[in-house]
């Protein structure tokens, strides 16, 4: 899916109407030997998924994230802040009912964020994001892929981009880095790939 749109449609060819987006991240010992290593890795990382909204026009128009968890009906859903990643499996996700997503709203855009004081992504060693279709209760894995961190100073991973198109949505993977200082630059920033 890395640099070219695929229809989001299940193996029967019926069109995603939920599409779960999970993030889970590694904490890492931050470089950090013994006893320091041991703590860092416990006290964990408080990295934030984020869903940028563009509208027909490509404005960014909204952010689905921890502080506004629930736009459009429910429409976009996210499953609240994890503010230290510890444990196995997802520990952020966003779930998109695409076929509720207004009118207007033509791409949604993916994001890891690293944003709050003293918060990097040199203390992770590692994060994953899962795209599953959970259309009609059902768990079918689109695709799960490591995000890349090939520079700890920048804040933000553009993951992945749904966008509407030919009847249906299509998906594409991004894992590309930036240097992002908040919400209201995330949103011009992501307008990139929209």
């Amino acid at each position: 899916m890395k640099g070219r749109p695929q229809s989001l449609v299940d193996a029967a060819g019926t069109p995603v109407s939920q599409l779960f987006v999970g993030v889970g991240w590694d904490n890492s010992t931050g470089g950090k030997k013994g006893l320091a290593g041991r703590f860092a890795r416990a006290k964990g990382v408080d990295l934030d998924l984020a869903c940028l909204v563009y509208d027909n026009t490509g404005a960014g128009v909204r952010v689905c994230g921890f502080d506004s968890m629930s736009l459009y009906n429910g429409a976009l859903a996210h499953s609240g802040d994890n503010r230290t990643g510890k444990g196995d499996g997802i520990d952020e996700s966003i779930t998109a009912t695409l076929d509720q997503v207004q009118a207007n709203i033509s791409s949604l855009v993916f994001t890891l964020n690293a944003f709050k004081k003293g918060v990097s992504f040199a203390s992770i060693a590692g994060a994953d994001c899962h795209l599953v279709d959970t259309s009609g209760g059902q768990h079918q894995v689109l695709d799960v892929f490591s995000v890349p961190i090939d520079d700890t100073r920048k804040s933000t991973i553009f993951m992945a981009k749904v966008t509407r198109g030919g009847g249906g949505w299509n998906v594409e993977v991004l894992n590309e880095m930036a240097d992002v200082d908040g919400q209201a630059a995330l949103l011009q920033k992501g307008k990139r790939y929209t």
